[in-house]
C-alpha cells in the first residue's frame, strides 16, 4: 500500500482536467476532476486559516444577505454554485427522474478550473499549477490592454 499527498493528488486531477478540456473536448470529464481538485484545494486553504473559493462565495452571499436581500437563504445560493459540479456525479431519482441535465459543460468546466487556480493562487502555490492548466487559463481569459 502506498500513500499519497492530497495536494499532489489535486494537481494530477487539474493536469488530466486541464488536457482533457484543451485536447479532448471531454468537458463533464474535466468538470468532475477539476470539481474534485478545487474542493481538495479549497479544504486545504480553509485548513491554513485561507479564504477558499466556495468560503468567499459564501461570505458575499452573507454579505448581500445583510446589505440588500435579508430573505436571501445563503445555504441554497452557495448549493446552487456547485450545483452543476455535484449534478453530473450523482444520480437523484426525486430530483433526476429522466437521468437528464442541462447545463453548458464546456462553460461550467472552465468555470470549475478557474475557480481551482484561484485556490491555487489564494493559497500562493501558483508555481505548483500543471502546464495545461495555465494554458486554460490563457486562452480563457479576455485580456484588455489600458491606455497608459
Amino acid at each position: 500500500m502506498e500513500r499519497y499527498n492530497k495536494f499532489s493528488i489535486a494537481l494530477e486531477y487539474l493536469d488530466v482536467a486541464s488536457t482533457l478540456f484543451l485536447e479532448d473536448h471531454k468537458f463533464l470529464s474535466s468538470l468532475h476532476l477539476a470539481g474534485a481538485a478545487e474542493e481538495i484545494l479549497g479544504k486545504y486553504c480553509e485548513s491554513v486559516e485561507i479564504d477558499s473559493e466556495i468560503l468567499k462565495y459564501r461570505k458575499s452571499a452573507i454579505h448581500w444577505q445583510s446589505k440588500v436581500d435579508s430573505s436571501l437563504n445563503v445555504k441554497q445560493v452557495v448549493s446552487q454554485f456547485n450545483y452543476h459540479k455535484n449534478s453530473i456525479k450523482h444520480f437523484d431519482i426525486k430530483k433526476d427522474g429522466d437521468a437528464v441535465i442541462e447545463l453548458d459543460a464546456k462553460y461550467e468546466a472552465e468555470h470549475m478550473l478557474r475557480r481551482a487556480y484561484n485556490n491555487l493562487e489564494n493559497l500562493d502555490m501558483l508555481e505548483c499549477c500543471p502546464q495545461a492548466l495555465m494554458q486554460v487559463i490563457e486562452i480563457t481569459t479576455i485580456w484588455i490592454e489600458s491606455d497608459s
